[in-house]
C-alpha cells in the first residue's frame, strides 16, 4: 500500500496533537511502539490521553484535523497533508519560486478605467445627456 501521507515511527515520549470536537487541542505521549526495521514507515503505538489508552499506526492516511499527528506539524491546505516544519518551509520555497518565475502580463491595467471622466464619458454617450433635476422640495410642516 502506498501511503501518501504518514508520520515517521515515533520515539517514546512523543507528544501527538489533535482537536477535538469541542474545538479544543488535546495532547497523548506515546507511551509504546511497536515496528519492524524491514517493514520501513511502518509501526503501530500506544498513547497516554485524557480518556485512557488510545492507538496510532504509521500505515493511516492522516488527512485532517481530528487525527492524532506530532505536535508542531502544520497542515498544507494546498496539498490536504501534514508536513514537519521542516518540509513545509521547503514546499513553500517551491511555491514561491514558482510564483516567481511566472511571467507578468503585459498590460496589467487592461481592463481597468483611468479615471472617473472615462466612465461619464460612457455612461453619457450611450444613454446621452442627463437632464438636470431640480432639488426636490420637502414638504412645509
Amino acid at each position: 500500500m502506498a501511503l501518501t501521507n504518514f508520520f515517521p515511527r515515533p520515539s517514546l515520549g512523543d507528544i501527538f496533537v489533535r482537536k477535538n470536537l469541542n474545538g479544543n487541542e488535546e495532547e497523548a505521549m506515546i507511551l509504546s511502539v511497536q515496528y519492524s526495521p524491514k517493514a520501513g514507515s511502518l509501526w503501530q503505538a500506544t498513547m497516554n490521553t485524557k480518556n485512557g489508552i488510545e492507538f496510532v499506526t504509521g500505515d493511516a492516511e492522516h488527512r485532517n484535523i481530528y487525527d492524532w499527528r506530532p505536535k508542531g506539524w502544520i497542515y498544507d491546505d494546498a496539498n490536504g497533508n501534514w508536513y514537519s516544519p521542516a518540509d513545509k518551509a521547503k514546499i513553500d520555497a517551491e511555491r514561491a519560486a514558482v510564483e516567481a518565475a511566472k511571467p507578468e502580463p503585459e498590460t496589467k491595467d487592461e481592463f481597468l478605467v483611468a479615471d472617473a471622466a472615462e466612465i461619464t464619458n460612457a455612461m453619457t454617450k450611450k444613454r446621452g445627456v442627463l437632464p438636470k433635476l431640480s432639488p426636490p422640495q420637502l414638504p412645509q410642516v
